[in-house]
């Protein structure tokens, strides 16, 4: 399927979700500059930045629990439209945002509503699919994704193993439960899809954002839509080897190359 069948089938399905006036959680270490870190869909943001906690003897790390997860507000779906809304909520004066899978749609949407704010952007295998359709696998596999989306089976076991075989990662084991598995399934498959997001990439290469984007060379299709995601923001594709989706998880090599951009973006402001 093309981005606009996949947005004409899927049009009456989008979710309506409640923005509830309660707050997020975050959870923060460390001082010095300001980092968020969201996570994505699946796993919450403790156990998707758990690698990156030794950071917090040089940052000010803050762990960011999206709608729906942890302590945060109830959310009957993911939405990236809210996750936009609720970062930008959380920029401040500025920060450094670090964010995962569904979860850099909504930052990367945040960053171009308040680029003054983000001091730097690093997307950590981006769903961002727009971005990339032009590119054959990155088309091949939304489309396949899309039409599983859309006709899956029930069983949440069977909906989350075969939307990543699709994806070319392998679903976490989650434990049964309302913070489990069919929680997880319920946000994913209730969520606003990603070929839906209407981004403006140029918005991020224009205020001069300091962008990286990290793959991990296990999915041609994700690394080439790394690759589309920094050419169209501007910024740089790295590829750090992982064997998954969660490319953080690869600790010490993901950390240096993450510092190393952070300090760049630090000097940039400081010139």
């Amino acid at each position: 399927m093309t981005v606009t069948e996949l947005r004409t089938a899927t049009a009456s399905r989008l979710p309506e979700i409640e923005a509830p006036a309660t707050g997020l959680e975050v959870i923060t270490s460390g001082t010095g500059e300001r980092v968020l870190l969201v996570h994505g869909s699946l796993v919450d943001g403790p156990g998707s930045w758990a690698r990156q906690r030794p950071l917090s003897e040089r940052w000010g790390l803050e762990v960011v629990q999206r709608r729906g997860f942890g302590a945060s507000r109830h959310s009957d779906g993911e939405d990236f439209e809210h996750d936009a809304d609720d970062l930008c909520g959380l920029l401040g004066r500025s920060a450094h945002v670090v964010a995962h899978s569904y979860g850099a749609i909504g930052a990367v949407l945040a960053a171009t509503r308040r680029p003054r704010r983000v001091r730097s952007l690093t997307l950590v295998e981006p769903t961002a699919v727009t971005a990339g359709m032009d590119e054959p696998e990155v088309a091949e596999a939304i489309g396949a994704i899309g039409d599983w989306w859309l006709h899956a089976p029930r069983d949440e076991r069977k909906f989350l193993a075969g939307y990543g075989a699709l994806l070319g990662v392998r679903a976490p084991r989650l434990n049964e439960g309302p913070t489990g598995l069919r929680a997880a399934a319920k946000y994913l498959r209730h969520c606003r899809p990603p070929w839906t997001a209407e981004v403006p990439w140029e918005d991020i290469a224009l205020a001069r954002i300091p962008t990286l984007v990290i793959s991990g060379g296990h999915s041609p299709a994700l690394d080439a839509l790394a690759a589309a995601v920094a050419r169209r923001t501007g910024g740089q594709h790295t590829v750090i080897a992982s064997s998954g989706h969660a490319v953080q998880r690869a600790g010490t090599a993901f950390n240096t190359a993450l510092e190393q951009h952070l300090r760049a973006a630090d000097r940039a402001v400081a010139r």
